[in-house]
């Protein structure tokens, strides 16, 4: 996978550049390379979690989660592409990465589900909240209710209950989906929907 190495390096969308690990540097933040793939809806998506039903709820969590110290050229890979245990980078660090968002789109969230246990594969594309907060619930800030079920596609208000955390909707309608579900009841792990099951994924938003 090729690497881009530079301070902030925008832009790093567009077809044509190639997916691999570039640093990126929020605004206030550690830099960190990332997995970038231009190959899909325009490029430009960075994974900022990989979700696995085996590690449970460990994805619901406003830290980061299972950074496993690898480095690429000496610097600090935040999400390991694809890993095989759940791993995610802070709530901090996501929020400060999203002020600095080129993206001017409808969509700039990706929840990608690999397969739903009763369903199949699935995406949810997810407008853009004032903030993100992905260990409570959802309808804290409505807008990270709000979803597509393609990329820059028609948004509805799924306005679900408190039971849906981080992102999307649990139970009002397939093929709606959330990034967790009830976490208290302790049997949910792994991106959720009522009918649907559970899917190991991934998270992505565009630069």
């Amino acid at each position: 996978m090729p690497i881009y190495m530079g301070p902030n390096n925008w832009p790093i969308e567009g077809y044509g550049r190639g997916s691999g690990y570039r640093k990126i540097t929020p605004t206030g933040q550690t830099g960190y390379q990332m997995y970038v793939d231009n190959e899909r809806f325009g490029g430009g998506w960075v994974l900022l979690a990989v979700v696995r039903t085996a590690q449970d709820t460990a994805h619901i969590a406003s830290g980061a989660v299972n950074f496993n110290n690898e480095t690429i050229d000496g610097i600090t890979v935040g999400v390991k592409a694809f890993d095989t245990a759940t791993s995610k980078m802070s709530d901090a660090w996501i929020n400060a990465f999203m002020g600095d968002m080129k993206y001017d789109g409808t969509t700039p969230i990706w929840m990608e589900a690999l397969s739903f246990s009763v369903y199949g594969p699935a995406n949810l594309f997810i407008a853009k909240p004032s903030s993100m907060d992905l260990l409570n619930s959802a309808d804290g800030v409505n807008e990270r209710t709000i979803c597509s079920t393609t990329y820059e596609g028609t948004l509805s208000d799924r306005a679900p209950n408190g039971g849906t955390r981080g992102l999307g909707d649990h139970h009002t309608a397939s093929p709606y989906f959330a990034w967790g579900r009830h976490p208290e009841q302790g049997t949910n792990p792994g991106f959720r929907q009522d009918t649907m099951g559970q899917s190991d994924g991934y998270l992505w938003m565009k630069s």
